[in-house]
């Protein structure tokens, strides 16, 4: 009888530490990021690059800036710094923009700064007489004043879809590692970093959750999806949609009217 047990038990370990080492092979072949496919493009960015995409598009809806300006600022962004916040550039350049401290952009300090440097950005864009009416590499060039200009041309594609995708949670696949560093972020601290960029966000926390009220809170969701790996996400459950850290897991769950953020 205990030889039978023993082997009962050993089956059940054997299959446990099956599903454990399966479960851990597939995590380690996740590649960490997003992957955005529309009609016209399909393209994936990891996890600096959709992380600060989402920031920028956070910016323009908190200051109720027009969509079409974040396409300009992706447009501008891919060419600078292929969305990431670059310690170092041309001379003084710096950021996700490359902007220059010596052309009044600011103190390395903010210019190092996302929300910072991607409201400079705006600011300076919408006092561009007909800018609304500029092709996106034009806008940009505007703004940028670049020596080699024509090079935003080849981003404008991609912005359009990547600030369509940042819009609709099905043209934008987000994955990462669930197993590993686990990052135990205070809830308190994830709001406050939401509201730096969205603006004061109405949201309360019991423990591990967060929840927040928003009429924009598919927009809010897909940033904290962008944002999963860095402040730890884990779920999101907003709408009908339901998503974890391998992607929508579902999109017919039962209706709800706030977004339910989950932390590690």
């Amino acid at each position: 009888m205990r030889k039978l047990i023993a082997l009962v038990l050993s089956g059940v370990l054997l299959i446990l530490l099956g599903k454990w080492g399966y479960a851990r092979v597939h995590d380690a072949l996740v590649l960490p990021g997003c992957t955005i496919t529309t009609e016209a493009e399909e393209f994936t960015l990891d996890v600096e690059q959709s992380a600060n995409a989402a920031t920028i598009a956070a910016v323009a809806y908190r200051r109720g800036i027009p969509e079409r300006a974040i396409s300009v600022a992706f447009t501008a962004a891919q060419q600078e710094s292929k969305l990431r916040n670059l310690n170092y550039g041309d001379r003084d350049s710096l950021g996700i923009f490359q902007q220059r401290p010596s052309q009044g952009w600011g103190d390395r300090e903010s210019i190092l700064d996302p929300t910072r440097a991607t409201s400079r950005f705006y600011s300076a864009l919408i006092t561009i007489p007909g800018w609304e009416k500029l092709s996106l590499s034009q806008a940009a060039q505007e703004v940028q004043r670049s020596a080699a200009g024509s090079a935003y041309e080849k981003w404008e594609g991609r912005a359009l879809a990547l600030t369509q995708a940042l819009n609709d949670p099905s043209l934008i696949t987000c994955r990462f590692h669930k197993f590993g560093t686990q990052i135990h972020t205070p809830a308190a601290d994830v709001i406050g970093r939401a509201s730096k960029e969205w603006g004061k966000i109405s949201a309360k926390h019991s423990g591990r959750f967060i929840t927040i009220t928003s009429w924009q809170r598919t927009r809010v969701a897909l940033w904290f999806m962008t944002h999963a790996s860095e402040l730890g996400v884990t779920q999101l459950r907003w709408n009908q949609t339901e998503w974890d850290r391998y992607g929508i897991s579902n999109r017919n769950a039962a209706k709800v009217a706030t977004l339910t953020v989950t932390l590690q």
